[in-house]
């Protein structure tokens, strides 16, 4: 991210004020850019369910959809892939959801849930990748048609979801087909079997519909040519770009491997005498070589049950070294699978009560996400642009740039009326330097401990000292404070003084209903912000903001992550209530 790598949750303000682009996600260099020239980082999770005959993601039987969301932000999550089959796009009949946890689904049909999750994701900052996953609700199929599902209806499904949310600035892409394999050829001129011809006749028709867009493509299983002998397992076998390069533009393509590991399918590489060390030859051959093509490489399905619910010891084994190996090709990108605790070869980061996470998986994803092992707070709705930390750029005095510098946040406590929070500061450049870092800030510091802090008006600036004050690349140092919040009137404008509120209707099923609020702060003067309205009925839902309810009137005040705005920058909260 430019001009500060600042990867906890706060929007640019370009992000926001960007001018859109004709084609708005872009490869360069291997990896994804936004339309501002941002780099796009991919810390996703596969959220399955729109390809059963559920026909919505799985878990809402347990959770409130925005609470799933809110959480997948709070542990890292920036990026969902939702696997889709055809009948989730027919408008069809929904079921496996509790309506009391999820008022706002009842009455809706499977593309209007889709809609609902779609946006949702999107004004959470969520990237969304589409994967078609399935030709019906039960089974992966082998080609990208079947006996009773054309290719014509395969191209015009992926048209259909490439214009339906053109709009949506964090619809990212489609995955063209999931896991090609059995049949799936590549160059051998079979136009029936061979998947590279086909990706490249649906990724043409999906660029029309929608240039802003990626197209995903994953690899096929076995064949006698362009492949090593060793098994790829289903999506997993890339080796034949080699032979046969995809006509798709380079700056519009990404290629998507599967690959998982002795829980799923248990290869006689898994039982070699030398694993795990056999195993980055085998990642390397089967797709890691494209990333060194200058290809763009995003494995959009790997996943473990990490020893848990009857996995394997040696599946831990094998997930450790295949983090390690990731990291160390920087292949960091990618979208784990999955997060629903119900898949029965991996399971999922949320445990089986569909609330907790577990720790340990949880720890091996935030290292290769590189963000720490602690769960992150939540981010605010996008698009809409929060304080952000002021640039930081080199000096010629040894002082590190903002390109050199990764920053992340953890929120320690919180009581109210103040919070701690610890920051880590890494060098990702390839010199030794100082560093520091500055954001907006208007609460009243109490205490801090490992750097030298000087508040500057509106913000506060941290730098380190004596024994921490340089960094030697890939150093990493720890700083953190405490602060209060301002109570009473002083927290920020009266109701609607210096602030534009608009309410709108989310759903309404009668005996309750679902608003969403977007505060807007109309001063030129940065400031907290808390508002006063009229509640119908008894409030049982709210996110982004903390809500006080007395009588008829509630109050609703910003989040540690949102409480402050910038001149001109807005945040979203709702909430819903039973009549």
């Amino acid at each position: 991210m430019k001009p500060f790598r600042f990867q906890f949750p706060l929007l640019a303000l370009t992000l926001a004020l960007g001018v859109s682009s004709a084609e708005a996600y872009q490869v360069v260099g291997g990896k994804i850019y936004d339309e501002t020239g941002q780099r796009v980082a991919l810390r996703g999770v596969n959220w399955f369910g729109f390809e059963t005959t559920c026909h919505l993601p799985h878990g809402l039987w347990a959770r409130n959809l925005d609470d799933m969301i809110a959480q997948m932000k709070a542990e890292g999550v920036n990026a969902v892939r939702l696997p889709v089959a055809p009948n989730a796009l027919r408008a069809s009949g929904i079921g496996c959801f509790d309506a009391s946890l999820n008022p706002g689904l009842q009455g809706l049909d499977s593309l209007q849930v889709l809609d609902q999750v779609v946006d949702r994701l999107d004004r959470a900052g969520i990237y969304i990748l589409l994967d078609h996953h399935r030709p019906d609700d039960y089974a992966i199929s082998e080609l990208w048609y079947t006996d009773t599902y054309s290719e014509a209806q395969w191209i015009a499904d992926l048209e259909f979801m490439a214009e339906r949310f053109k709009d949506k600035r964090f619809f990212l892409g489609i995955d063209l087909k999931n896991e090609p394999h059995g049949r799936a050829t590549w160059a051998t001129g079979n136009f029936a079997t061979d998947w590279n011809l086909a990706a490249e006749r649906a990724a043409a028709a999906v660029l029309r519909k929608n240039p802003k867009l990626l197209v995903f493509v994953g690899g096929i299983e076995e064949q006698a040519t362009c492949s090593s002998p060793h098994a790829h397992g289903w999506g997993g076998n890339l080796e034949p770009l080699r032979c046969m390069p995809l006509n798709i533009p380079a700056h519009k393509l990404v290629l998507a491997p599967h690959f998982y590991g002795p829980d799923v399918y248990m290869y006689s590489y898994f039982n070699a005498p030398d694993f795990p060390s056999n195993m980055p030859a085998i990642w390397r051959a089967n797709f890691g070589f494209a990333k060194e093509l200058g290809y763009a490489v995003v494995p959009t399905e790997f996943g473990s049950r990490y020893g848990h619910d009857g996995g394997l010891a040696l599946e831990k084994t094998w997930f450790d070294a295949a983090v390690q190996w990731l990291v160390s090709q920087d292949l960091r990108d990618g979208f784990y699978w999955s997060w629903n605790p119900n898949s029965s070869d991996t399971g999922g980061l949320l445990k089986n009560d569909w609330v907790n996470v577990w720790q340990d998986k949880l720890a091996k994803v935030h290292e290769l996400w590189g963000i720490g092992g602690a769960s992150l707070p939540p981010v605010a709705t996008a698009p809409q642009p929060q304080p952000q930390p002021a640039p930081i750029v080199a000096d010629g005095s040894g002082q590190l740039s903002g390109e050199e510098l990764v920053v992340n946040r953890r929120v320690d406590s919180d009581w109210n009326a103040g919070y701690c929070v610890t920051y880590t500061v890494r060098n990702v450049g390839s010199r030794a330097g100082r560093w520091q870092t500055s954001f907006g800030f208007t609460d009243r510091l109490t205490q801090g401990w490992n750097a030298k802090f000087t508040l500057e008006g509106r913000s506060l600036r941290a730098e380190g000292e004596g024994w921490n004050a340089e960094l030697q690349p890939g150093q990493v140092v720890e700083y953190g404070y405490c602060a209060e919040r301002p109570r009473g009137e002083a927290a920020g404008a009266a109701s609607g003084e210096g602030l534009s509120v608009q309410q709108s209707s989310l759903s309404d099923w009668g005996a309750g209903y679902c608003k969403s609020v977007q505060v807007t702060n109309t001063t030129t003067q940065m400031q907290p912000w808390k508002v006063r309205f009229a509640l119908e009925g008894t409030l049982f839902n709210q996110w982004n903001a903390r809500l006080q309810v007395q009588g008829s009137q509630a109050t609703a005040v910003g989040e540690d992550w949102n409480a402050y705005l910038a001149p001109g920058a807005s945040a979203e909260f709702g909430y819903c209530a039973q009549r």
